[in-house]
């Protein structure tokens, strides 16, 4: 017995939501490729701590490193739904600082030895993880693009092929 897409909504125990949709990859390559750009970013960092005017410290690489690890693992390795729930949280935490960077205020010496002076200069610990203008623009950039893959719903013909194959599994068609 074969179901279509409409009898697939009407079948009682389906939901299409409750499927892993690995055919869906959005979110998946989102996090191979940051979690690879982010390892990277991590280790040039303790090469050129003022690449592009940012603030990188060896905390803030370590930062960089673990999350470009964990995403890159996700994305190879996790499921899809592990990788949209990462999304959202790294999301929010990305966008979030961010924006406390720009709302830290005007002009604060920074104590990171060589690095640039600052128009906003947010200390989490002073001397050891500060954020300036250009880190809050890549935080509050990555932030948004976490978030919006988050937010973004697989073709629906996507997640009816994910929910077909389930049932033909359950079913043993």
């Amino acid at each position: 017995m074969s179901y279509g897409k409409k009898e697939l909504y009407q079948r009682p125990g389906v939901s299409l939501r409750d499927h892993d949709t690995e055919d869906t990859p959005m979110a998946k390559t989102f996090c191979k490729i940051i979690g690879v750009i982010m390892l990277a970013v991590g280790i040039l960092g303790f090469i050129a701590p003022g690449m592009m005017g940012m603030h990188l410290s060896g905390a803030h690489n370590l930062i960089h490193i673990v999350t470009g690890a964990i995403a890159a693992f996700l994305g190879f390795r996790g499921s899809y739904h592990a990788c949209r729930r990462f999304c959202f949280a790294f999301g929010a935490v990305y966008a979030l600082l961010g924006i406390a960077g720009f709302a830290s205020g005007p002009g604060v010496p920074t104590t990171m030895g060589d690095m640039a002076q600052d128009d906003h200069l947010l200390k989490l610990i002073p001397g050891t993880l500060e954020f300036g203008t250009a880190d809050s623009v890549v935080h509050i950039i990555l932030g948004l693009a976490f978030l919006a893959v988050g937010f973004a719903r697989p073709r629906i013909s996507e997640r009816l092929s994910g929910a077909v194959d389930s049932t033909k599994q359950k079913l043993r068609i």
